[in-house]
């Protein structure tokens, strides 16, 4: 049996931020209007081709001035961890009930979003679940969305 989690008005005011501006990025990427925009940030931001043309579009249109980009496990393993909110991204999920994919925010952080684990530090980091969803304090789930 599946519970409903609720939500504070705050939280509710995010996801719909968040999902209209997935929805107008994917419009406006769909029309065409992104091309060069995306070609710049594959050159220029380090770790960005790794994403989807619609995630590297979320990623400089909320974090412009970002350089390199990677996951909460991918900064550990590099020796950094995050030290402030990450950019918010659409993450691919089998869908449970019926045959299709959905979608949840998953997270990750530009450099100017990490600090440098101390050796010590680091050796006592553990990576987080897969429960964590790449987001160093728990989150809540997020309601499915399917592709039509």
């Amino acid at each position: 049996m599946t519970t409903k989690r609720t939500r504070t008005p705050k939280q509710e005011a995010k996801l719909a931020a968040f999902r209209s501006l997935a929805a107008q990025l994917e419009g406006e990427f769909k029309a065409g209007k992104h091309t060069e925009r995306i070609a710049r940030a594959a050159r220029e931001v380090k770790g960005i081709a790794r994403y989807s043309d619609l995630n590297q579009l979320m990623i400089i249109k909320q974090c412009p001035q970002a350089t390199e980009v990677h996951g909460y496990n991918d900064w550990l393993t590099l020796g950094y961890k995050a030290n402030q909110p990450g950019i918010p991204i659409r993450a691919p999920h089998t869908l449970k009930e019926k045959e299709g994919v959905g979608f949840h925010r998953a997270y990750v952080w530009d450099i100017t979003q990490v600090v440098p684990i101390s050796q010590e530090a680091q050796a006592q980091e553990q990576p987080p679940t897969q429960d964590d969803q790449e987001q160093p304090e728990a989150q809540e789930a997020e309601p499915v969305e399917t592709m039509d």
